[in-house]
């Protein structure tokens, strides 16, 4: 059997491009996991619910931005229409209990709020 030297620094090429891919996933996995939030998560922050919760049935929730934040609830009073600005801390005290809190996982997506108890990150 003939000694090949170039499949041979292929393999060492390879094997090391693994062993670095690898080490990389893990250190992102682990940055990942460092910056969540350290309570627990309750669940989704559901604005139409807190609009009709704290608005009565009607009241809709309307968002007019392009990132995450800028939810309002919308509702008539009297046949005038009002809207006011969520407080996504609020919301989650009201949906779930008086000590959630609000957290979103990504700014720039109106659907990534989460509500969580327990210690804030």
């Amino acid at each position: 059997m003939r000694f090949n030297r170039r499949r041979v620094l292929t393999g060492l090429l390879a094997l090391l491009f693994g062993f670095g891919a690898s080490i990389i996933a893990f250190r992102a996995s682990d940055w990942a996991t460092s910056h969540k939030a350290s309570g627990t998560l309750l669940g989704t922050l559901d604005f139409a619910a807190y609009c009709q919760l704290t608005h009565g049935p009607q009241a809709r929730a309307v968002h007019d931005r392009i990132d995450a934040f800028g939810w309002e609830c919308s509702f008539f009073v009297q046949r005038r229409y009002n809207l006011r600005e969520i407080n996504a801390d609020q919301a989650c005290a009201a949906l779930y209990h008086g000590g959630a809190y609000a957290e979103t996982y990504d700014s720039h997506s109106p659907y990534s709020w989460q509500c969580f108890e327990g210690p804030r990150h």
